[in-house]
């Protein structure tokens, strides 16, 4: 019975440790350790939103249609003329007359174009109305152009006429003949022929009155004989290649072409005037020194000389008259000396 007693107070003991029961012990008391809870898990991240997509560009806007240009009024203001164009000669006066149509208030003229010709022409205008006249004064060159006459009416409406004007240099013309004169002959002038046929007919005529001998005769015509190649001669050539335009241009060309010839023809003078002074009471004083320019003959000291003749056609006076035949190449020996 005692050991009953003894397993039930140890069974009882234990019960009441077990319970809670019982007195405190120092002792430990043996717990069963809690596991410390897992840690939650941490959130997956949220997905990064997708970015939006970037607008597209708004379509700029397509420009705007430039207004066509108003068009202009239409003019009614015209102007025209039955005179379009103008013929005349220098010295002399031309009008134009003009038509209006449909024009609003005065009309106020103006010539474009003299200004173009008033280097060699001298040409002036004056308006009356509807009427412009032109006066042309002195030319160097003749006019071929065209002017411009403008109207404008009350409305600054603008019309226009062409004139075309040719205006003839009439003092030219002779310079011209001239001009072509010395072209033509130019090659026979050189030798100063007419000269020499003179030179020729005093000679024979000193021979025949013994007033020298026929050597000195030959050395005379020798030494009378012109350079064919001298600077004057070769000055004189290079002014014939084309015909000046201008008035002053061709006066020059004359004149230097008279003081070139006379240079030419020093030599041949020198012997003219030798011989001459040998016959001098038979054959009267012939001026030589300066030429002169004829249609008929051409170039020439004696023929169209004032000094001894005159006239339109030339005439020796009746002192030189035996020189007709010498110059006109129809040399008869006895008419010298009548």
């Amino acid at each position: 019975m005692i050991k009953l007693h003894t397993s039930l107070l140890i069974s009882s003991i234990a019960l009441l440790t077990a319970c809670g029961g019982g007195s405190e012990d120092e002792s430990t008391p043996i717990t069963t350790p809690i596991p410390a809870p897992e840690p939650a898990p941490e959130p997956e991240p949220e997905p990064e939103p997708e970015p939006e997509p970037e607008p597209e560009p708004e379509p700029e806007p397509e420009p705007e249609p430039e207004p066509e240009p108003e068009p202009e009024p239409e003019l009614n203001f015209a102007m025209s003329t039955p005179n379009g164009s103008i013929a005349t000669v220098e010295n002399s006066i031309a009008s134009v007359t003009l038509n209006y149509k449909e024009q609003t208030g005065n009309v106020s003229l103006t010539v474009n174009g003299i200004e173009a010709v008033s280097d060699f022409a001298d040409v002036t205008y004056t308006i009356a109305d509807n009427v412009v006249t032109f006066n042309f004064a002195d030319l160097d060159m003749n006019i071929n152009h065209t002017f411009t006459i403008r109207g404008t009416d009350g409305d600054d409406q603008s019309s226009s006429v062409s004139i075309a004007v040719n205006v003839e240099n009439t003092s030219m013309l002779p310079k011209i003949a001239a001009y072509n004169t010395l072209a033509s002959t130019l090659t026979t002038d050189l030798t100063l022929s007419n000269e020499l046929a003179v030179l020729g007919a005093m000679g024979k005529l000193g021979v025949i009155t013994n007033a020298f001998t026929n050597s000195q005769f030959q050395a005379a015509v020798e030494a009378a004989q012109p350079d064919l190649n001298s600077s004057a001669a070769t000055a004189i050539r290079a002014g014939f290649t084309s015909t000046p335009s201008s008035e002053t241009v061709l006066d020059k060309l004359l004149s230097d072409t008279m003081a070139q010839y006379a240079q030419h023809a020093e030599s041949t003078n020198e012997q003219l005037t030798l011989i001459q002074s040998m016959v001098s009471d038979i054959i009267p004083t012939l001026p030589v020194g300066t030429f002169y320019i004829t249609e008929e003959v051409g170039l020439s000291q004696f023929y169209g000389n004032p000094a001894i003749g005159s006239g339109e056609p030339y005439k020796f006076n009746d002192e030189y008259a035996f020189m007709t035949s010498i110059v006109f190449n129809e040399l008869q020996t006895c008419n010298l000396g009548e």
